[in-house]
């Protein structure tokens, strides 16, 4: 024991001997006092032995005290005849709700004579409907201080509501609306088209996006998979107002869509609202299976471009397996294995050979065949070294298993970033809309944190050795000009 005085105070006799002997002779003492009486007064009772107390029983809640914002919902769907089924996810810890209406098809129709027409598309569809115009359909929104989203995925677009449940259903005919009945003015579409083109030169000088954007050139070729989401000048200025209309009417109003939602809402009675609008022997179903097939590469291919930049980006990567496949849960588990701070990559090019400043993976999940594919950013001097180093790297992941630990740290973070992504109502609708068009039922769905934990050595392996051919590997680069 020690104990610290001014240097004033005189010194006590005090010892860790004669401290414990005051405790042994207070304590029972204390405890003695602490008893209730059992004796006369003034006396104190005898002191009784202590007894093992039995663990107290917490009371059940009645039904009425249960709060409705505690209770956690299952994932359902609910059918709509001659329609599509809506898919549910019930929470009311915050009164917010998103709703996602998706069309399969789109982008993946598209072709080298009409790339953009989705997009174009999409935000035309705003610009004006039968009922309303454009500045009363923003405002409807912003007054009630609705967040309003497009999406267009590869394989899929829609809309994506989101906001606070008290607000939402008086907006939900507005974005019916949208969705059934747009004019496509053309004095909007020249607009649009204005706008598509700012956005597709400002992708050429993002150096994150664009050399993405060449790996894809580069691995799908002619497919839709390859062209940009924002088309070209060429196409975009071809693009008419009855282009868009049969478009239209293609993909949206002779097409079952995807309806999800989530959050503060009944979802039998959201449901039941919807079906008069989308229920009818009219609506056909989209087969993405019908769009052209991509083919897998004869031998390794490139596109680079070059910029005054001091940096070099470059992107390697190979063709994936479809969407539906069960070797995309490895390749996730693969990805956040070498990728990030800490993942097989990183400490090798940038922490071992300083060769980079940004290492990356991604496995992008696509109907008819994905990608997976990492993004390098170094120094122009060093890219050639940089992507031989990436190119032995991806061999070692075909010849050796990770390590137990390596596995095990990699399953646990694809889970945790899923289920961190799943707390935002958004982020709900996009990954139950993307499970559903990508034909997964609704129990495999709710097992997918359980199918990552089923990953093992054998099945990273089988999965790198399948599908990373470094003889049909594509290349994105933006190359910066050396000095």
């Amino acid at each position: 024991m020690l104990e610290y005085q001014p240097q004033t105070v005189k010194l006590r006799g005090l010892s860790a001997e004669s401290f414990l002997d005051s405790l042994n002779s207070a304590v029972p003492r204390t405890l003695e006092e602490a008893q209730p009486s059992k004796g006369l007064e003034g006396l104190p009772g005898p002191r009784n032995k202590p007894t093992t107390q039995q663990p107290v029983k917490a009371r059940e809640k009645e039904a009425s005290e249960i709060s409705s914002a505690s209770v956690v919902y299952p994932l359902r769907q609910y059918p709509i005849l001659r329609g599509p089924n809506v898919l549910v996810k019930e929470s009311h810890a915050l009164p917010l709700i998103s709703l996602g209406i998706f069309f399969p098809g789109g982008r993946v129709f598209e072709n080298r004579h009409n790339s953009g027409i989705t997009e174009l598309m999409l935000r035309t569809a705003l610009k004006g409907t039968r009922g309303l115009k454009s500045s009363r359909i923003m405002a409807s929104f912003e007054n009630l201080g609705l967040r309003f989203e497009l999406k267009d995925e590869p394989d899929f677009f829609g809309y994506v509501l989101t906001g606070l449940s008290e607000n939402f259903q008086d907006s939900v005919e507005t974005l019916l609306e949208i969705v059934k009945h747009p004019t496509f003015d053309k004095e909007e579409i020249e607009k649009e088209k204005a706008l598509l083109r700012a956005d597709a030169a400002q992708l050429a000088d993002n150096n994150l996006l664009y050399p993405q954007q060449l790996f894809l050139q580069a691995l799908y070729g002619e497919h839709p998979y390859g062209l940009p989401a924002f088309g070209s000048k060429e196409t975009i200025a071809t693009l008419t107002q009855a282009d868009l209309v049969t478009w239209h009417e293609r993909f949206v109003k002779n097409t079952i869509p995807v309806v999800v939602i989530a959050g503060d809402t009944e979802g039998s009675s959201f449901a039941a609202r919807l079906s008069n609008q989308f229920s009818s022997s009219d609506l056909l179903a989209v087969d993405l299976k019908k769009a052209l097939p991509v083919k897998r590469l004869d031998s390794a291919q490139k596109r680079v471009e070059t910029r005054e930049h001091k940096q070099t980006a470059t992107v390697i990567g190979f063709l994936g397996p479809p969407a539906d496949s069960p070797a995309c849960n490895s390749l996730t588990v693969l990805q956040n294995m070498i990728s990030g701070l800490g993942g097989r990559f990183v400490d090798e090019l940038r922490e071992r050979q300083g060769l980079a400043y940004t290492v990356t993976a991604c496995q992008r999940k696509h109907a008819l065949g994905g990608a997976f594919y990492c993004y390098v950013a170094t120094a122009t001097e060093n890219e050639q070294r940089a992507v031989d180093s990436l190119r032995e790297q991806f061999g070692r992941l075909m010849a050796v298993s990770p390590s137990d630990d390596e596995l095990s740290r990699a399953k646990n973070h694809s889970v945790i970033v899923y289920q961190i992504r799943l707390q935002q109502r958004m982020e709900q609708v996009l990954e139950y809309a993307r499970s559903a068009i990508y034909g997964k039922t609704l129990d495999e769905i709710k097992q997918y944190p359980q199918e990552i934990q089923m990953i093992d050595q054998d099945m990273i392996r089988d999965a790198a050795m399948k599908y990373f051919d470094l003889e049909r590997s594509a290349v994105g680069q933006v190359r910066g000009l050396a000095k």
